[in-house]
């Protein structure tokens, strides 16, 4: 396999999550939840109204929006230097600290919740340690997938998610399922990363 074929490969996994992570980002600017019953499906800023809603809501678009642009950025210089790594784990631990931080605030009356909450974020932590040791575009790939867990685990895609399997798809918006669409798209994203990087090995 040739060094440029090689390279293109190693970018693989980022060209595929930019989309999703730009989505994510993008959902906050659409209607997404209805609150009252005769009321209009609410933009997320609308919710956001004092600190606690700032640090359960804003986070997860903000991170994802980041990390489009930092990814994108790369992509467009196929260089993934140390600046946009740092910058790129900067914002995945900014997730990981407010999901950490908001835990009881948001999941006191759900032990469900609160279960799938902590588990996110402990894969998030296991896939940021992970990434020791290893070229810079899969160091990426392992900040990227640290999101995923993190973003997957935090307020806005569980409430909405669990809104939906009860059936109160009437009150949620565009926003919402292209939040909850773009997460699913990621976790496929990173999990075909994973299969491609265990067959690699074996081979």
């Amino acid at each position: 396999m040739s060094r440029v074929s090689l390279a293109q490969d190693d970018r693989q996994t980022a060209r595929r999550a930019s989309i999703p992570l730009g989505l994510v980002a993008v959902a906050f600017l659409l209607p997404t939840y209805r609150s009252c019953t005769d009321g209009a499906i609410l933009f997320p800023a609308e919710f956001v109204r004092d600190a606690a809603s700032v640090l359960l809501i804003l986070p997860v678009y903000l991170c994802a929006g980041a990390l489009a642009l930092l990814t994108t950025r790369a992509l467009l210089q196929r260089k993934m230097d140390l600046q946009t790594r740092r910058l790129g784990l900067g914002f995945v631990l900014l997730l990981v600290v407010t999901n950490a931080a908001t835990l009881y605030l948001a999941w006191r009356g759900s032990p469900e919740g609160m279960a799938v909450a902590l588990a996110s974020i402990i894969l998030a932590v296991i896939a940021i340690r992970s990434a020791r040791g290893h070229p810079p575009w899969r160091i990426w790939d392992r900040l990227l997938l640290a999101f995923t867990f993190s973003a997957s685990g935090s307020f806005p895609p569980l409430f909405l998610g669990a809104e939906c399997f009860r059936g109160s798809r009437d009150d949620l918006g565009v926003g919402a399922y292209l939040l909850l669409s773009s997460l699913a798209a990621l976790l496929l994203v990173m999990g075909n990363a994973a299969a491609r990087g265990r067959s690699t090995q074996a081979s």
